[in-house]
C-alpha cells in the first residue's frame, strides 16, 4: 500500500506481454541497465526517483538484479528517495542456500540447496560458469514438477553438458536417470560424470577432488524421498 492508500502491484518486465502499465494499479519496475555478471557480485544502473543509481551486489544472477528492480520500484512508491533506496540495496546479503556464494581456503561453494525450478537451476550453472578454475555441480536433480518432472530434469542434463564442466556429481536413484539421460544425449562427457547415493559420498569425492581457484555448485539438496 503506497503513501495515497491506493493498493499497487508491481510486475517484473517478462509480464508486459499480458498487463497493461497501470492497468488497475499495476505497475512494472525499471528497467535494468548495462547490467554485468561476475562471479562474485552483479553490478547494473537502474533509474530510481529520476536519478540513475549504480549498483553493485553480492547477490549473484540476472534473477537478483530483477529482483532488486522490483523492490526498488516498491520502495519508491512507497515514498523513499533514491538515496535510502541505494543504501538499502547496499546492505543486502544473501539468503542461506538461495545461490549463496561462500568462500573456504580459495574455493567457492555455491550453496543453492534450497533451489529446484527450471530458472533457477540455468541461472545457477551460468553462475557456476562463470569461475575460472575447475568447476563441479552437485545435485540429485529437480523435484516437485508433477507430470514434467522427466521432462525437466532432461533438460537440467542437457544444460549441465552445455555447460561442460570438469566434474558432474549425481545423487541418489529416482530424478538421476532422467538427468543423465538429458546430459548424455546433448553430448556431455561421461567420463566426467558420477553417481553416488548420498550427499555424504559427493562430499568425500569432493574433499579428494577440489583445490583453491575451484567453484562448486551443491543445486538443490532435497532427498529423493520427501
Amino acid at each position: 500500500i503506497c503513501r495515497c492508500g491506493a493498493k499497487k502491484v508491481v510486475c517484473g518486465n517478462g509480464l508486459r506481454a499480458y498487463i497493461t502499465d497501470g492497468a488497475n494499479g499495476v505497475l512494472f519496475a525499471n528497467e535494468v541497465k548495462n547490467l554485468s555478471l561476475q562471479a562474485t557480485k552483479t553490478a547494473f544502473v537502474l533509474e530510481v526517483c529520476g536519478q540513475e543509481i549504480t549498483v553493485e551486489t553480492v547477490l549473484l544472477g540476472e534473477g537478483n538484479a530483477e529482483n532488486i528492480a522490483l523492490c526498488a520500484k516498491l520502495c519508491q512508491e512507497m515514498g523513499l528517495t533514491a538515496g535510502e533506496i541505494a543504501r538499502g540495496i547496499a546492505k543486502l546479503t544473501p539468503v542461506e542456500h538461495r545461490l549463496q556464494l561462500i568462500e573456504n581456503g580459495g574455493v567457492y561453494i555455491l550453496d543453492d540447496g534450497y533451489n529446484g525450478n527450471p530458472r533457477g537451476a540455468k541461472e545457477g550453472i551460468a553462475a557456476l560458469k562463470r569461475f575460472d578454475g575447475r568447476k563441479c555441480i552437485v545435485t540429485p536433480g529437480l523435484v516437485e514438477c508433477g507430470v514434467l518432472e522427466e521432462k525437466l530434469n532432461e533438460e537440467l542434463g542437457e544444460e549441465i553438458a552445455k555447460a561442460d564442466l570438469d566434474k558432474v556429481i549425481l545423487v541418489g536413484d529416482t530424478l538421476i536417470g532422467a538427468v543423465k539421460t538429458g546430459y548424455t544425449q546433448a553430448n556431455g562427457d561421461d567420463k566426467k560424470l558420477i553417481i553416488v547415493p548420498t550427499l555424504d559420498k559427493a562430499q568425500e569425492l569432493l574433499a579428494e577432488w577440489v583445490g583453491a581457484g575451484d567453484a562448486v555448485l551443491f543445486l538443490n539438496d532435497l532427498p529423493d524421498v520427501y
